[in-house]
């Protein structure tokens, strides 16, 4: 049966729109990639043209993919030992000396401050650094009010003694002690 003219004119719009919509469709995607291309020429010369985007580059991403290749087979601490010094490997100590409920009194910044940059020590102003480092373990610093309840002392630079209900025959500059005598 012939198709009458209405029905013709509706598959004459079909096909239409859906050639239009083909058309649109290919239009969409050659923009995106355009889009995309633009984007990336953009990155590649801001990365190969600018001071700061060549030292991301080559001095921190690379340099440490490589410290990272050479140094497989260390260990974590040993890592961190590497990238932090005597602060890492001082907070390894005092997670190794105290049970994991632990509170522990951290040196005022001043304190820290007194302490040779070479050392790294610098972290141990840093909540967040020591947090990390001895966590489940919690810290609390001299200048807060909270010292009653702290159970340990990081004994930094000869400070620390003083909180101590017990004296110390043998005072060393760097130490984990119990505040209150477990005798």
């Amino acid at each position: 049966m012939p198709k009458t003219k209405p029905q013709q004119k509706k598959e004459a719009k079909k096909k239409q729109d859906k050639s239009k919509s083909t058309q649109t469709s290919a239009l969409s995607f050659v923009l995106k990639n355009a889009a995309a291309l633009l984007v990336l020429a953009l990155v590649l010369n801001l990365a190969l043209t600018r001071p700061g985007y060549n030292w991301l580059w080559n001095s921190l991403i690379k340099k440490n993919l490589e410290m990272v290749n050479k140094n497989a087979s260390m260990t974590d601490e040993i890592k961190m030992e590497i990238k932090y010094g005597l602060f890492a490997k001082y907070l390894q100590h005092i997670k190794q000396n105290t049970p994991e409920n632990a509170v522990i009194l951290l040196p005022p910044e001043n304190v820290v401050d007194g302490i040779p940059e070479k050392y790294k020590m610098k972290y141990l102003k840093n909540k967040f650094y020591c947090t990390y480092f001895l966590y489940p373990r919690q810290i609390v610093f001299d200048q807060t009010k909270d010292n009653q309840e702290a159970t340990h002392v990081a004994i930094v630079n000869n400070w620390g003694y003083e909180h101590l209900n017990y004296p110390v025959q043998k005072k060393q500059p760097l130490a984990i002690l119990p505040i209150r005598n477990q005798n």
